[in-house]
């Protein structure tokens, strides 16, 4: 397994050099879907076509997520079973879609989700096709990040 070059993570380029290297070691096996279907796919649209339309607090989000994202991932790939765990397509996607509620969350970032303007929420759940927003592990993230959404600002209610 081989770690990720570290001036690609954080930026569309990842999915697509994950999927390279998915193929260059395994050239017997089809690569995993998520790298270019869903990683790819979405990142090239956060940053060529809504960052854009954010806020400076959005596309600051944007761009911390994106990290967030793919160091996640490069975390999991380099345990001890990463090449084994990265052959197994569901167990990739799966993985990638529990560690997003996490990473959109952005705690840890400077422009945590919940501090992002409603209009910039409503463009960032319009990016994903409805498809994808409707699968199982999409409806699971929304409801998630929703559910600390709406406890986050009932705080800040009772509080103020």
């Amino acid at each position: 397994m081989h770690s990720a070059p570290h001036n690609i993570i954080g930026t569309p380029a990842y999915y697509q050099w994950r999927h390279d290297d998915f193929v260059a070691r395994n050239p017997d096996k089809p690569a995993p879907p998520y790298y270019v279907n869903y990683g790819l796919l979405y990142a090239q649209r956060f940053e060529n076509e809504t960052k854009s339309k954010l806020s400076a607090g959005g596309q600051k989000w944007t761009d911390e997520v994106m990290l967030n994202l793919q160091t996640l991932m490069e975390n999991r790939l380099s345990q001890a079973d990463g090449a084994e765990f990265e052959q197994n397509a569901q167990a990739l996607k799966s993985f990638a879609f529990a560690s997003h509620v996490e990473a959109y969350w952005n705690e840890k970032g400077t422009a945590p989700l919940y501090t992002l303007k409603f209009s910039d929420l409503m463009l960032i759940v319009s990016t994903p096709n409805f498809r994808d927003s409707i699968s199982p592990e999409g409806l699971r993230q929304i409801i998630t990040i929703t559910k600390k959404l709406c406890s986050r600002w009932l705080k800040l209610k009772i509080e103020n």
